[in-house]
């Protein structure tokens, strides 16, 4: 397991869908995942990055852009 979730570091890839014109662009990690539709109380598959998946002390991180 890798821990670690607050994060920041430069954009080096963007997937399919993404907008090439962010790679390079210095960014803070928001490590909240999965929040779901209520503004106010996390749903039930929220997580934090780090725990169970991979952290912030790995050279990559995988995020959502969403």
């Amino acid at each position: 397991m890798v821990l670690g979730s607050d994060g920041s570091g430069v954009i080096e890839d963007v997937g399919e869908d993404g907008y090439t014109l962010l790679i390079g662009m210095e960014v803070i990690i928001n490590p909240s995942l999965n929040w779901g539709d209520n503004l106010i109380v996390q749903g039930n598959s929220f997580k934090i990055l780090g725990v169970p998946d991979a952290g912030t002390f790995s050279d990559y991180v995988v995020v959502s852009k969403k």
